[in-house]
């Protein structure tokens, strides 16, 4: 999965048009959105390349192992983009992209099994635990800190937002700079 020319991410064959043709079928059978070339950093992902190297590795589930298989996306990210100093930010990318675009397919193609619905699959975010246990019965929907806070019994009035050192300084009526000093005009002025 190593990336081609300078930047030229896919490659175009016919097994490629062949597998993004039955991809796309399906996800317009499903319901669902295909995005056909996600981006990560400045590469489009290859969805082909991508699933048969996740398939290679055990699947989604076993590459989201982290005891299993440490590291597993950013090795995917690096494979794609080369080093980079974001690499955490551009695995997640990564496997948020094939979480959205294939993690259905997968479960359906290779394990020959049905997917969980859309709404707790495509529709949330590629955080949390694997897909093929993952039923509606035992999704739990992630909820934000507001929530979290209700239920936590937390006050969730924000307070009014504490100003910073410089807000603090800054006087309206002083026609000086913000921080006391005369002004390089008021200093010609003076002078």
């Amino acid at each position: 999965m190593a990336p081609g020319r300078r930047g030229v991410s896919i490659e175009r064959s016919t097994e490629y048009e062949a597998f993004m043709s039955e991809l796309e079928a399906y996800h317009k059978k499903r319901g669902t959105t295909l995005e056909r070339e996600p981006k990560v950093g400045p590469r489009h992902i290859d969805l082909h390349r991508l699933y048969k190297r996740v398939v290679e590795e055990g699947g989604y589930d076993a590459c989201s192992d982290t005891k299993l298989k440490p590291l597993m996306w950013r090795k995917f990210a690096e494979e794609i983009v080369g080093k980079n100093p974001h690499l955490p930010a551009l695995a997640f990318a990564v496997k948020n992209a094939y979480y959205k675009n294939l993690a259905a397919y997968e479960i359906t193609t290779h394990w020959k099994r049905e997917p969980p619905p859309k709404e707790i699959l495509e529709d949330v975010t590629a955080k949390g635990g694997g897909l093929l246990g993952r039923t509606l019965e035992n999704f739990a929907r992630p909820i934000s800190r507001e929530t979290e806070n209700i239920v936590n019994g937390h006050d969730t009035a924000s307070p009014e937002p504490a100003k910073t050192p410089k807000e603090e300084r800054i006087d309206v009526d002083d026609p000086g700079s913000a921080n006391g000093r005369a002004t390089r005009g008021e200093r010609v002025q003076n002078y």
